[in-house]
């Protein structure tokens, strides 16, 4: 058992201690040291400071700052540790401090809410309700409005000039045309000169020096422009050729202006007959007053008593503002009248100067005064269905097959009106309107060229080669056949190759039966006794002994040159595909048809032959005329009644089966528009001719090129493109040796005349 110590302070006599219930011996020691518990406590605790020096005291942290807290309250204690106080702190650092601007010991989302009063502290609940009602606008505004950043950007919205109008930076090429003003141009010298055409497409630059460029002249004032495949001249010149009838140096004399002016013998009639003279409008030779009464007629000369009365009271309201005359008619300032009266006029309670429908307007609140937003939209789109039965929903054609087009998108919209399903119409229907096979929209001679493939549309270029070469020789003879494929005409070869044809330099058809039975010509088959030069000329009978022209002329294959011998392999090409048709005739070749046109479709597959003739690559029209093929505007090969169901959508193609039951109900309550009622008479019969475009729009169309010029520029590329791979295929034929220039240029006038 451990010892037990009582210890006694400040007790100096003996102590008796009795523990009871314990049998143990108990030492009791009794220490006197003559100070108090609290004064030894003061000591342990230095209270007095005993050995402390100002350095010493001022060295320790935890003394100057009183760590550990002595003499004190617990609540200034807490004050200390969150320095309530601010010490040593700025004014605006307390001010953070107190706000929690740095948003101590609190969460991102908790610093979220507490910057956005998502808790709405400090507010009422109608600033609360506004606030809500403040970020709900805000938010539509940040989603439906066009910020200034994006004007004039892509993707944003065009701006507008002063008069309302697009600025022409802003129109797609489409409207203002390609063409492309580069600058002057010195036709004399070519200076400067001009690029390669290919890659100045729609550059032009105007005439300031006449000359003559790639034998074409051009005066000042023309334009040359390139094509994309040449430059082509624009004769703008517009000389004056005569004055009066008159040529030279001109001298003006009165007769030449009898019609347009009077002559000076008609002065004075001309001053009887003018009234401003007549009514002395200069007021000579009267005073100032009598001038102002004049003018004012204050005696009222030449009026009814109405008129002066109105003249008076100003009726027209002459000398004051717009303003200021309406708040006389309106008497504004209610002059002569009782306060009852002037409630009435504000009010309009009689209904003054409006008319029935006005009224019925007022007092159907169709401006939507007094009431919310929601509550104006529900009542436009009558979502209680007030007054709406099965019989007037199904009666209004409008509402039925959904006219204005409403709950679906403009994608939608322009599917139904196009009926671009095909609702409505039969398969064959569908398949004449897709490939136009009335032909709509385009001209007569789009058409032919379409039927006729003139572009070769769909077909490869040997396949084009072979149409225009005629190599299955539609259309004409068997003779004539055969005297293309003999070159019996001897087309494209030199004189030289033509008298070696018929001389048979080459021996051809030549046997050795022909030659022994010739009995004057020695066989010397051993050569002997002659050179081997002179063995050769014998063995190919260069002298040509024994030849006569009926032999040669009874030869088919040597007058045919059959053999091709003494051409080029391009000449032999030529001559077999007849590509510079001997024999033919403009008026064989334009007479039938069938060559031109390639009825037969020699050449080509079936589906290329299917595709020539529906035109499915739209040859020779315009982008616009294909889609109106396509989508059958016209509603070519289908009944009225089909053209009816397919604008209004009757079989609501292309939208979902709410939309079209949100039609059939007219949710959205459409109804018909009366045109003339709404002040707006001229929307639907205004041609399109009188329109009213912008300055720099009509400025843009007056640029741009003749629609029948730019469809004959168009042919006249086709025919160069094919010319140029006809030449390309000779070269290639050839082993790429160039024919002559006259006789390319001869080739290239016969395709583009």
């Amino acid at each position: 058992m451990d010892n037990i110590t009582i210890i006694v302070e400040d007790y100096p006599q003996e102590i008796t201690v009795q523990v009871e219930d314990y049998s143990q011996d108990i030492t009791v020691e009794v220490t006197t040291t003559g100070i108090t518990v609290n004064q030894e406590n003061q000591i342990v605790a230095n209270t007095q400071k005993v050995g402390y020096t100002d350095a010493l005291v001022s060295a320790n942290t935890d003394v100057v700052n009183n760590t550990a807290k002595i003499g004190i309250t617990a609540q200034q204690v807490s004050d200390i540790a969150t320095n309530n106080s601010k010490v040593e702190i700025t004014v605006q650092q307390a001010s953070d401090i107190v706000t929690n601007n740095g948003k101590i010991g609190i969460t991102t989302t908790q610093s979220s809410d507490i910057n956005a009063n998502n808790a709405k502290v400090g507010i009422t609940p109608t600033q609360t309700t506004a606030i809500s009602d403040n970020e709900s606008s805000i938010n539509t505004i940040n989603s439906t409005a066009e910020f200034v950043s994006n004007k004039g950007q892509a993707s944003g919205y065009v701006p507008l000039d002063a008069s309302g109008k697009i600025l022409e930076v802003y129109l797609p090429s489409s409207v203002i045309g390609q063409s492309s003003y580069i600058g002057t141009w010195d036709a004399n010298t070519n200076n400067p000169t001009l690029p390669d055409p290919t890659t100045a497409n729609g550059n032009y630059y105007i005439v300031n020096v006449a000359g003559t460029y790639l034998s074409v002249s051009y005066n000042i004032g023309d334009w040359v422009i390139s094509n994309g495949i040449a430059w082509e001249k624009i004769d703008n010149t517009d000389d004056v050729k005569t004055v009066f009838g008159r040529i030279g140096n001109i001298l003006a004399n009165e007769a030449d202006y009898n019609s347009f002016y009077p002559t000076l013998t008609n002065l004075p009639n001309l001053v009887s007959n003018n009234s401003a003279v007549a009514l002395n409008t200069l007021k000579t030779s009267i005073t100032t007053q009598q001038t102002s009464d004049i003018i004012a007629n204050n005696n009222k000369i030449g009026i009814t008593t109405q008129q002066a009365s109105d003249i008076l009271v100003n009726n027209s309201k002459i000398s004051i503002t717009s303003s200021q005359a309406n708040a006389i008619v309106n008497n504004t300032t209610k002059v002569g009248i009782t306060s009852t009266q002037s409630n009435d006029i504000i009010s309009n309670n009689a209904k003054v100067g409006i008319t029935s429908q006005q009224v019925s307007d007022i007092l159907t609140n169709n401006d939507k005064v007094g009431i919310t937003t929601q509550q104006s939209s529900d009542i436009e789109s009558n979502n209680l269905k007030v007054g709406y039965t099965d019989s007037l929903v199904s009666a209004n054609s409008d509402v039925v097959s959904n006219t204005a087009k409403v709950g679906i998108t403009s994608t939608q919209a322009n599917d139904i009106l196009n009926n671009n399903a095909k609702i409505g119409v039969t398969t064959q229907q569908t398949n004449d309107i897709i490939a136009n096979n009335a032909k709509i929209g385009i001209t007569v001679q789009q058409s032919s060229d379409i039927v006729a493939n003139n572009a070769k549309v769909g077909i490869t270029t040997q396949q084009s080669n072979d149409i225009v070469a005629n190599n299955s020789k539609v259309g004409i003879t068997t003779q004539q056949a055969s005297d293309i494929e003999a070159n019996n005409a001897k087309v494209g070869i030199s004189a030289s190759q033509i008298s070696e044809i018929d001389t048979n330099t080459l021996k051809v058809g030549y046997t050795d039966a022909l030659v022994s039975a010739n009995s004057s010509v020695v066989a010397n088959s051993s050569k002997v006794g002659i050179t081997t030069e002179q063995a050769n000329e014998i063995v190919v009978n260069n002298a040509k002994v024994g030849y006569t022209e009926t032999l040669v002329s009874n030869n088919t294959s040597v007058a045919a040159n059959t053999a091709k011998v003494g051409i080029t392999s391009q000449q032999a090409s030529d001559i077999t595909t007849n590509n510079n048709k001997i024999g033919y005739t403009d008026a064989l070749v334009s007479a039938n048809s069938n060559v031109v046109a390639n009825t037969a479709k020699v050449g080509i597959t079936t589906q290329q032959a299917s595709d020539i003739t529906t035109n499915n690559s739209k040859v020779g029209i315009t982008t616009q005329q294909a889609s109106d093929i396509v989508t059958n505007n016209s509603k070519i090969g289908i009944t009225t009644q089909q053209a009816s169901d397919i604008v209004t959508n009757n079989a609501k193609d292309g939208i979902t089966t709410t939309q079209a039951n949100n039609i059939i109900t007219n949710n959205a309550k459409v109804s018909d528009v009366n045109h003339v009622s709404s002040e707006l008479p001229n929307v639907n019969n205004t041609s399109d001719l009188n329109k009213p475009i912008s300055t720099a729009t009509q400025s843009a169309l007056d640029l741009k090129v003749d629609k029948t010029q730019d469809v004959i520029n168009t042919q006249n590329v086709f025919k160069s493109v094919g010319f140029t791979m006809d030449f390309s295929d000779r070269v290639i034929l050839d082993s790429g040796v160039l024919e002559s220039r006259e006789c390319i240029m001869n080739e290239y006038l016969k395709i583009i005349n």
